[in-house]
């Protein structure tokens, strides 16, 4: 057998030994070329390696960047001429004759003083360290010194000193990598990690992309929020993913990424352009079939990892349609963002979708688009969505197009340097709202300065005592009824998994306000918070809301010691004000009186 018949079939092998092992093709393959290169699956199967990492390596390689490693033999053994070609070199400063000077002159292994010495070649390019934990605690130090900013870190060191640790350290940071934990590692693992990224490079140069946008990946554009990464929503796959199969009709070649706009906000990101991978690409004969990998960055989302899928066929008439097959959600209840019968896709990621394809229609033709989420039903039986009247599959959502990793100790750290930020600045009275409604409402309607708005998420608790600690007298709450009823039950935080008694203390509310048998068990058989309000206003109970208002006034006194001073605005759930207390606050301007 020739060379790389050998290799080929060793690969098969390997690939048949990787069967129940579940990783995107991407990531499949580094995982294949470290068993090939270790002889040993399950080891292999050990190496974190996240999809984005791999996706940061490639595009680093493509956009022709270098390639530092700690020893010679990582050198050595990286395809060198591939990365040329590109535009990039492989450097190794170990053996440069000052090195070794100043590793004695400062105590410090010649490895470390390497990785210093390359420090203005590592920007935007791959570190790999293949044999000494110096090193790699170096190019860490080196990141968080921000005196380099690698678009991925390979980090394997072998060894019984100091590996371990090495790893562990480069796996908590807030960067690309991939690395194994444990003493295990080496110079040709490394090597073979970053030739495996070279070979998905040159494998997807022969892709057309059928227009000439170009854009950052969107994993730089987005960033981290206190070391935590950003992701993007469902929507933002939808979108990608209807976009990418929509030029592959129109182009008859493949695509292997897609440029979309993110939609406008008041996030820092609002209408940025980006760059998504496009996992899955296929033209079958009629129709296109893209599929995007849904990546929810740091944040515990039940949704990530799922391949967001469209399938776009040309239709006689003009105009876009809308389909959705296994795992998107159908509405079946009153109260969410789209009508009884229509799939689950939101207001704003429907815009977006139409957005990016419309410009591929004609007047004599317009497009499908069928929409499908492989596990999706399945996931969507972990969340609320069943209780919400969305059946057979998961929401595709999202407002701003990214996800906040809200449910982490990360966001909690955000919430209180706002807080600690505006008590230095000598603010004593803030809002804070949940999220979207909330901040669209105090923001647009109200016209309040975005330095006295703390977005908390479910976190109301948390923000509350970081208040009172910070010596803020007056909290103004603003949010949507559904998450501000939980405050009235005395919940603060309002996450489902912390409880809920929403439609109960609704129910209760309108019962002392005089509220009939039937209209009590009706509201009692609600799923949705937002189903209550035109109950309760077809009944002559609006004073209800001022009634949860009042309960949730006086809910936070007593969680804050009387420390703090409350008022409340509820909200529906298109951001129009239900109640407020004090009534004027609302009014034109009325907000000056309390943050004065």
């Amino acid at each position: 057998m020739r060379p790389e018949e050998i290799t080929a079939k060793s690969f098969d092998i390997i690939r048949s030994r990787l069967k129940s092992f579940s990783a995107p093709p991407n990531v499949l393959d580094v995982v294949i070329r470290i068993a090939h290169t270790t002889g040993d699956v399950d080891f292999a199967k050990q190496f974190i390696i996240p999809q984005s990492s791999v996706e940061a390596g490639v595009e680093a390689l493509k956009s022709g960047h270098n390639v530092v490693t700690d020893v010679e033999m990582v050198r050595a053994g990286i395809r060198r001429r591939a990365v040329e070609q590109a535009g990039g070199r492989v450097l190794c400063f170990l053996n440069n004759p000052e090195v070794a000077g100043k590793a004695d002159e400062l105590g410090k292994t010649r490895s470390a003083v390497a990785i210093e010495e390359a420090a203005e070649y590592i920007e935007g390019g791959i570190v790999a360290i293949g044999n000494a934990p110096t090193a790699l605690q170096t190019v860490c130090d080196l990141v968080d010194e921000g005196k380099c900013a690698p678009a991925l870190i390979v980090g394997v060191p072998v060894g019984f000193v100091g590996a371990a640790e090495s790893k562990e350290r480069l796996a908590s940071m807030a960067v690309h990598y991939i690395t194994v934990l444990g003493e295990r590692g080496g110079s040709p693992i490394a090597a073979a990690i970053v030739n495996a990224l070279i070979a998905l490079a040159l494998q997807n140069t022969d892709r057309a992309m059928s227009y000439s946008e170009s854009a950052p990946l969107y994993t730089s554009v987005l960033g981290t929020v206190n070391g935590l990464r950003r992701g993007i929503t469902t929507g933002t796959c939808a979108q990608a993913a209807a976009k990418a199969a929509v030029t592959m009709l129109c182009s008859g070649k493949e695509v292997d990424r897609v440029i979309v706009k993110l939609p406008k906000s008041k996030a820092p990101f609002s209408e940025k352009t980006i760059m998504i991978p496009v996992e899955e690409h296929e033209i079958k004969g009629d129709c296109a079939v893209a599929g995007v990998r849904k990546d929810s960055g740091d944040d515990p989302d039940d949704t990530h990892g799922l391949i967001l899928r469209c399938t776009a066929r040309w239709k006689g008439e003009p105009g876009v349609s809308l389909y959705g097959g296994a795992g998107v959600g159908v509405a079946t209840k009153p109260g969410l963002a789209v009508n009884i019968g229509e799939i689950a896709i939101n207001p704003v990621p429907r815009r977006m979708i139409l957005r990016e394809v419309e410009p591929f229609i004609r007047p004599d033709r317009g497009v499908s688009l069928f929409f499908e989420v492989p596990g999706g039903e399945e996931i969507a039986r972990k969340t609320w969505n069943p209780r919400l009247g969305i059946e057979k599959g998961i929401s595709i959502i999202g407002t701003t197009g990214v996800v906040e990793p809200k449910s982490s100790r990360g966001y909690k750290v955000s919430v209180a340097a706002l807080i600690r930020a505006s008590a230095a600045q000598g603010r004593r009275k803030l809002i804070l709202v949940s999220g979207y409604v909330g901040e669209k409402f105090t923001v647009e309607t109200c016209a309040i300065p975005e330095e006295y708005i703390v977005t908390v998420g479910d976190h109301f608790g948390f923000a509350l005592k970081h208040c009172v600690k910070k010596g803020c007298t007056e909290v103004y709450i603003a949010g949507h009824i559904g998450k501000l009823s939980k405050l009235a039950a005395g919940l603060f935080n309002t996450n489902h998994k912390y409880g809920d008694a929403r439609l109960e203390t609704i129910a209760a509310l309108a019962a002392a306000e005089g509220a009939s048998r039937d209209t009590i068990r009706e509201l009692l058989s609600l799923k949705l918070a937002e189903a209550a309000v035109p109950i309760l206003c077809r009944n002559n109970l609006r004073s209800v809301f001022r009634s949860l208002a009042n309960r949730i006034i006086q809910r936070v006194g007593e969680f804050t010691d009387g420390k703090i001073n409350p008022g409340v605005v509820l909200l529906d759930l298109h951001g129009n004000p239900l109640v407020s207390v004090p009534e004027d606050f609302i009014r034109e301007r009325g907000w000056r009186r309390y943050l004065s």
